[in-house]
């Protein structure tokens, strides 16, 4: 709109972008002119670093830088795949991952925790596993192992997969899934027999103690899980089951940690970490390994996915070695395309 020196680019006058694509703009602006006011004045791009990775929101698998400074994230873009999302992303990825510090995140764990958690589990005699759908498969499977370790028996089952309206795909093959969990394959494919959200529930009631993941961006649980029996926490934001877990452990979010996701199409991708655990949280994994080396009396490692992912392989689970590692990337590009003169 206007002319010469006062000539500025705009949005049509009078109608709004209003859809789930329109912080796309921002990206293709071919001459950096469209900002994002969610991220404006927060942070100079010069000093961001970015770690890839994958949609942790939805079945998409798209795939996604995270840009941070500080142990902060600040904001997330897309990263150019052909075979997945192109170089587009929903607002939903782009501006949903604002739980990650979030005031109702949990941080803290009380002292001596995980010794009792691993006291408990040591004398449960039946245990009942809800491993979430947020989870990463090498998170998935060092819980699921841990929990077999001590009952071969153990009730495992997969959390509840939260749908939206139906999937919506564009002329140019993007897909928007109304699937709104990362890794529900990829964790069947971690724990092989886990049983869908319903039936466990009913299976669970013979259980004497529960571990529970959660790791969704919003509150869930049902208080009914933890009725009669020792409940064995582990999430990242307080909701309906946190007042009456018997023992709380905080979790890290999929910006903290690095693992797999499986998506729609059966895909695996790999993500890194960002940034480091807030607080005292930890990934599942690493949670999984420190209460396996309190109940074998040893010293717990330290998690590594790309190790776990090689024992998963060893174990016969396919396709764990075949991911390959995205492209890092220590400093973000510029907003703005440059061109040689």
């Amino acid at each position: 709109e206007g002319r010469d020196a006062s000539e500025c680019i705009d949005v049509f006058p009078g109608i709004g972008i209003n859809n789930e694509l329109s912080g796309n703009v921002i990206d293709i602006c071919p001459v950096g002119a469209m900002l994002d006011k969610d991220f404006m004045f927060q942070q100079r791009v010069w000093f961001l670093k970015t770690a890839p990775s994958i949609d942790p929101l939805t079945s998409s698998g798209d795939n996604i830088n995270i840009e941070h400074n500080n142990n902060k994230v600040y904001r997330v873009k897309p990263r150019t795949n052909w075979d997945v999302n192109m170089f587009w992303i929903t607002d939903e990825v782009r501006y949903g991952w604002k739980f990650v510090h979030d005031e109702s995140r949990v941080t803290e764990m009380n002292e001596d925790a995980e010794l009792i958690a691993a006291d408990k589990l040591q004398q449960a005699d039946n245990i009942a596993l809800l491993v979430s759908p947020m989870m990463s498969c090498e998170d998935a499977w060092l819980l699921g192992q841990l929990v077999r370790s001590m009952d071969s028996s153990a009730i495992i089952g997969l959390g509840p997969v939260p749908t939206v309206g139906e999937d919506k795909t564009f002329k140019s093959g993007f897909t928007i899934r109304s699937e709104k969990a990362p890794n529900a394959r990829g964790v069947k494919r971690a724990l092989g027999d886990a049983l869908d959200y319903d039936e466990w529930k009913k299976q669970m009631s013979g259980a004497d103690t529960v571990v529970v993941t959660g790791n969704y961006p919003a509150s869930w649980g049902t208080p009914e899980i933890a009725e009669n029996q020792t409940l064995i926490l582990i999430d990242t934001i307080k909701n309906d089951l946190t007042d009456s877990a018997d023992v709380f452990l905080p979790a890290a979010t999929w910006a903290e940690k690095a693992g797999t996701f499986e998506n729609y199409d059966n895909k695996l991708q790999l993500f890194e970490r960002a940034i480091h655990p807030l607080g005292d949280s930890q990934a599942e994994g690493q949670i999984a390994m420190n209460l396996q080396a309190l109940v074998d009396d040893m010293e717990a490692t330290v998690f590594n996915a790309a190790t776990v992912r090689r024992r998963m392989a060893d174990t016969g689970i396919a396709g764990m070695l075949e991911v390959e590692l995205p492209q890092n990337t220590n400093r973000v590009d510029t907003d703005m395309p440059l061109s040689e003169v």
